[in-house]
């Protein structure tokens, strides 16, 4: 369990806290992993991020991006990266749409650069 998840581990169901969010009429997307809510602001994502973030930093062609993820969260982030790694506890959508690495967590980030970086 990553620490911001044991943090804001969720306490009440899904349903009671989506009833909550549509009543403050927030306009955020709301996620549910397995520990956790993710709360997002319509449009805005890890994707989105990236892309502004390349921009803004000047990427060039030489520069690159390694995308490493276990949630579906991580999916936007993985079409603005260059290599797109999904660690051993990620879900299936992301393993679908990412190089798969046997390890979980930080290992499977270690496993990564070891494999194909190193």
């Amino acid at each position: 369990m990553r620490v911001t998840e044991r943090i804001f581990k969720a306490t009440i169901d899904k349903s009671q806290f989506l009833t909550y969010v549509k009543k403050s009429k927030a306009s955020v997307d709301v996620l549910a992993s397995k520990n956790a809510y993710h709360v997002t602001k319509k449009q805005i994502n890890k994707g989105f991020a990236l892309e502004r973030l390349r921009k803004e930093l000047q990427f060039g062609d030489y520069d690159m991006v390694v995308g490493v993820g276990d949630s579906d969260l991580d999916i936007p982030l993985f079409k603005e990266s260059d290599y797109k790694f999904a660690v051993g506890n990620a879900s299936p959508d992301v393993k679908k749409v990412a190089c798969p690495l046997g390890k979980d967590y930080a290992d499977g980030v270690i496993e990564m650069y070891e494999k194909y970086f190193k």
